[in-house]
């Protein structure tokens, strides 16, 4: 099952990266339902299911490699560049408005990581991570 191996690809990682994508989803995930009511909830829980269904494709494809950051390149990129156009729309001060930041910030980082791994693939190391 191709969700298994991601999990299971997910666990096989070193613990600083599995802390990473731990962080990475709680952002996502508990920021979305919490701010589900608004756009941004629901555009970013909708994201990570795009991200999540492109990532199980990779490992069913692939395997659990470094390809896996398409996922979130073809979903967080619009996703955040969205976020960052509607910025001055949102509320000035409140919970909202720092999830966005911390969202921008955080998968903005994320988006780095996965564009280098990305290239990375696409120059060959395509050994499982």
């Amino acid at each position: 099952m191709p969700v298994r191996a991601f999990m299971q690809g997910l666990r096989s990682l070193d613990w600083p990266w599995q802390v990473w994508v731990l962080a990475l989803g709680a952002v996502n995930v508990v920021g979305g339902f919490a701010y589900i009511a608004r756009p941004e909830g629901r555009a970013t829980l909708l994201a990570m299911a795009v991200a999540m269904g492109v990532m199980v494709g990779v490992v069913r494809a692939r395997g659990f490699v470094r390809l896996l950051g398409i996922g979130h390149l073809v979903a967080w990129g619009p996703l955040l560049a969205w976020l960052v156009l509607r910025f001055d729309s949102l509320p000035a001060t409140g919970g909202l408005r720092r999830w966005v930041v911390a969202l921008v910030v955080v998968n903005g980082l994320s988006l780095v990581i996965d564009a280098l791994d990305v290239v990375r693939y696409a120059r060959g190391e395509r050994a499982p991570m």
